[in-house]
């Protein structure tokens, strides 16, 4: 819920951060960065006490290992919203990569290293103790990675005074939050329409041929992810030119690169979710017009 609900908060934040790196604005990089912080925290606390509080009338008569965990897996929330202002910022700092180290790497590095000591050691592995593990190693990567980004933020932001728009920030996010909840309602959409006409066994067949074509958008993804902050610095410094060009090279190189996926799946798309069982080789229409 936090995710949802801040998303225009991260993506309003790597705009912004790229944009006052690119015109050396310090203060209001130093302020829109307190505010992103500030106002995900309290969200994200919210919804931990809404969550806790709620926990003593659901779980009135679970058993204790279940409570347990849930109440071990409530850190992640504000663990996991925070995590994502920083590498929203640090993609606004042009470091999409080293943003995403320590969740990508570290974390399930550490979480597996718990599980295969417990494996070594034949320790009983208890529900509440692989919780608190892993909020463990989520707690450690999000250090680190506070740390890197202490480290690659320019030093001026420290020493810069704070400076807030927030009738200006609240008017852009106002539109992205918008945009966000159409984009989560037409996201489930197509397979809340099937279930309800065709029942849920059409709703497995089709989620198999969305899942494998939502593949051949996998680079764009990552070309977005990269290209997001250089085109918020070149449209702050009112570099049309380069611009342009950045987006005609990002079109035809993820063109070029998705093509070859997306003509696999339209040819040999039958092959691919046999891999899923024979049941699934009826959705081959659904993965070709996917594809497209």
């Amino acid at each position: 819920g936090v995710q949802t609900c801040a998303l225009p908060i991260y993506q309003l934040l790597m705009r912004e951060v790229a944009a006052n790196l690119a015109r050396e604005d310090w203060g209001l990089l130093r302020g829109i960065l307190r505010r992103a912080n500030t106002a995900v925290f309290l969200a994200s606390l919210a919804l931990v006490l809404a969550a806790a509080a709620g926990s003593w009338v659901v779980f009135g008569h679970t058993p204790a290992r279940m409570t347990d965990t849930f109440w071990m897996a409530l850190p992640f929330v504000p663990l996991i919203a925070l995590t994502r202002v920083r590498q929203a910022t640090m993609q606004g700092l042009h470091r999409v990569t080293l943003g995403a180290m320590p969740e990508q790497l570290v974390q399930p590095a550490l979480f597996f290293a718990f599980l295969a000591a417990v494996y070594v050691l034949r320790a009983r592995l208890a529900p509440q103790t692989a919780m608190g593990a892993n909020v463990a190693a989520m707690a450690c990567a999000f250090l680190l990675g506070a740390w890197l980004l202490s480290r690659n933020l320019p030093p001026q932001v420290k020493s810069a005074a704070p400076v807030y728009r927030n009738r200006d920030w609240t008017a852009s996010a106002l539109p992205l939050m918008f945009l966000a909840g159409i984009s989560a309602l037409f996201g489930q959409a197509d397979t809340l329409i099937l279930g309800a006409f065709r029942g849920g066994g059409a709703v497995g067949i089709y989620s198999v041929a969305h899942k494998g074509s939502e593949m051949i958008g996998v680079l764009l993804n990552a070309q977005v992810a990269a290209f997001a902050s250089s085109a918020a610095s070149l449209y702050a410094l009112d570099d049309r030119e380069r611009l342009q060009s950045l987006v005609t090279r990002l079109t035809r190189v993820t063109l070029l690169a998705s093509l070859p996926l997306g003509l696999g799946f339209i040819v040999f798309g039958k092959w691919f979710l046999m891999m899923y069982g024979p049941a699934f080789a009826g959705a081959r229409a659904t993965l070709v017009i996917l594809s497209l």
